[in-house]
């Protein structure tokens, strides 16, 4: 007989999310991750053989199922570190998430049990005239006691666009 199932809504957000993608030491990232999982790399694209994604995500308003804010601001900033692998024996490949810096200290240690406590800032500028999208400025920064990460941008801004990310991150 077959299961039925359904989906339950746990939240909604609207946020803003900058990926930065590196390819650093694979034998230190599988350090991170459970055997027999091995560290894998981006196949195509402009990220093809990066093995680590850092992500910068504010979110702007963050809701529960009933609409209302789930902290009590709406927001909160993290920065996340992911690294993509695939199973030696299954040849599957998924992301694993091995850190996760978080301004919302509530909700420690987050979805993946990887977060801890940081200090998340963003300061962002946009200029530009009638119709125009402009031009966009940003600082990142984010403070933990292990360390400080900084990210400075400058770039033309495009049309923004809605997505519904239907995410698989596993932890690691």
């Amino acid at each position: 007989m077959p299961v039925a199932g359904a989906e339950t809504l746990v939240e909604s957000n609207v946020e803003n999310r900058v990926f930065l993608y590196f390819r650093v030491n694979q034998a230190e990232l599988q350090k991170w991750i459970p055997a027999p999982w091995q560290i894998g790399a981006i196949q195509a694209g402009p990220a093809k053989d990066a093995n680590i994604l850092v992500v910068f995500v504010h979110l702007l308003l963050r809701q529960g199922p009933g609409g209302k804010p789930l902290t009590p601001t709406g927001t909160s900033r993290f920065v996340v570190l992911a690294v993509p692998a695939k199973h030696a024996q299954t040849g599957e490949s998924r992301v694993f998430v091995i850190r996760g810096y978080a301004s919302d200290h509530a909700t420690l240690p987050g979805a993946y049990k990887k977060n801890v406590k940081a200090t998340v800032s963003r300061e962002q500028t946009l200029k530009g005239e009638n119709l125009e999208q402009g031009v966009a400025t940003e600082l990142w920064e984010m403070r933990s006691d292990t360390g400080t990460m900084q990210l400075r941008l400058a770039y033309q801004r495009g049309i923004p666009s809605r997505t519904k990310a239907d995410r698989k991150l596993y932890s690691a």
